[in-house]
């Protein structure tokens, strides 16, 4: 779990939609390492969603700094490719860093999860993580991730430290991909783990 003591980037939370207009982009790096450690099994768990063979091509979009380039590898192995894409030059930077430094190949692209810059079923599986709650229009970016996958997996956190606002703005956007009505949609994504059961 994620340690609260974790102290926030300087901006909040909600610099994340641009961590290159921080002045300390670093904070973030430190935040996402934490977040990850503290988060582990449920990352892992949505990454088993996937269901990700060897030799497939795997996009993650709002891939940061690449945190979770190790684990899309293990499970796509030496023939399989990781392309990600992400906003921030800042975190494309340390992703680059990180990759070299452990041998993992990926291609990496700065970009607009609103507008993807590839061909319709070019990737056998796409994920993203916390990245729709940033967007002014994540319709939009659900529209993009679904042109042609086999498999995506995303998850959204909607609760405490989260605005409510922003939650139902990500529904409403998963709601308009499937064609249903906000509340089918959230029974459809709770009933497979994506989106958590209020009691």
């Amino acid at each position: 779990m994620l340690d609260p003591r974790t102290p926030l980037p300087p901006s909040g939370i909600a610099g994340f939609a641009d961590v290159d207009a921080a002045a300390d982009p670093a904070a973030y790096i430190a935040f996402l390492d934490a977040f990850q450690r503290g988060l582990a099994p449920m990352i892992g768990s949505g990454i088993d969603l996937l269901r990700l063979q060897p030799g497939a091509a795997v996009l993650d979009v709002g891939c940061g700094h690449g945190a979770v380039f190790e684990l899309l590898a293990a499970r796509t192995g030496a023939a399989g490719h990781i392309t990600g894409l992400d906003s921030s030059r800042a975190l494309l930077d340390e992703a680059r860093r990180r990759c070299a430094q452990r041998s993992l190949r990926a291609t990496l692209h700065e970009g607009d999860a609103q507008r993807l810059p590839f061909d319709d079923a070019a990737f056998d599986a796409t994920r993203a993580d916390r990245v729709l709650i940033f967007l002014h229009e994540p319709g939009a970016a659900l529209r993009e991730m679904v042109r042609g996958e086999d498999e995506i997996e995303f998850r959204e956190s909607v609760r405490k430290a989260w605005d409510s606002i922003t939650g139902r703005k990500t529904l409403v956007a998963c709601a308009e991909v499937l064609g249903v009505h906000p509340k089918t949609a959230r029974k459809r994504l709770a009933s497979i783990g994506l989106w958590p059961v209020r009691a």
